[in-house]
C-alpha cells in the first residue's frame, strides 16, 4: 500500500530528558541544554548506516521533517525524492542501489519521500518500486564533489480526481 504524504505531530522530550539527568550532574546538565538548541531529529526520519557502511537517511513528510533534511543534506551526495506525476509524494517504497557491476549495495524501504545517501564516487543504478511498478535510473554518475538530486515519478491514478 502507498502511503501518500501528511503530516506527524511530533513530541518533545528534551525538557523531561533535562530534569532526570540535571540530579546527576551540572555538567551532564550544561550538554543537554546546549544540545536543546541544535535541531533535533524529527521521530519520522530515519538515520543510519546500511550494512555497507552507505550513511544514510529517510523521511520528508511534513514541514518538520523536511526543514530537517534540508539541513542535513550536504552531507549526502545523492538525494532522491518519489512522487506520482500529480505532485503527490509517495512513501514506503522499496528502493535498491546497484554499483557498476549489478551488485547490490543498498537496500531500504522508503519511511517518506525522501531518501539521501552518501555514496562513494562511482557508476550506478537506483531502482525503486511503489505497488509493483518499478522505476530505475540507469548510469547515474557520482562524482566526489557534486552531490546529484533525482526525482522519480510513477503513474499511480493518485491525481487530484483519483485520491485513494
Amino acid at each position: 500500500m502507498i502511503k501518500t504524504s501528511k503530516s506527524r505531530i511530533s513530541t518533545d522530550g528534551v525538557v523531561a530528558v533535562v530534569l532526570s539527568l540535571s540530579l546527576l550532574s551540572p555538567w551532564v546538565l550544561g550538554v543537554v541544554v546546549s544540545k536543546a538548541y541544535v535541531p533535533d531529529n524529527p521521530p519520522g526520519v530515519v538515520q543510519g548506516n546500511s550494512e555497507g557502511g552507505l550513511r544514510y537517511m529517510s523521511g520528508g513528510i511534513g514541514t518538520e521533517e523536511r526543514d530537517f533534511m534540508k539541513s542535513q543534506a550536504p552531507r549526502y551526495n545523492l538525494r532522491l525524492s518519489f512522487a506520482v506525476n500529480s505532485g503527490q509524494y509517495l512513501s514506503e517504497g522499496k528502493l535498491v542501489i546497484e554499483n557498476q557491476d549489478g551488485k547490490q549495495i543498498m537496500g531500504a524501504t522508503t519511511n517518506g519521500p525522501w531518501f539521501y545517501v552518501q555514496l562513494p564516487p562511482g557508476k550506478y543504478t537506483v531502482k525503486a518500486m511503489f505497488e509493483g511498478r518499478a522505476k530505475e535510473i540507469k548510469n547515474l554518475i557520482l562524482t566526489g564533489d557534486q552531490p546529484l538530486s533525482r526525482i522519480m515519478h510513477w503513474d499511480l491514478g493518485l491525481g487530484p480526481t483519483n485520491k485513494q
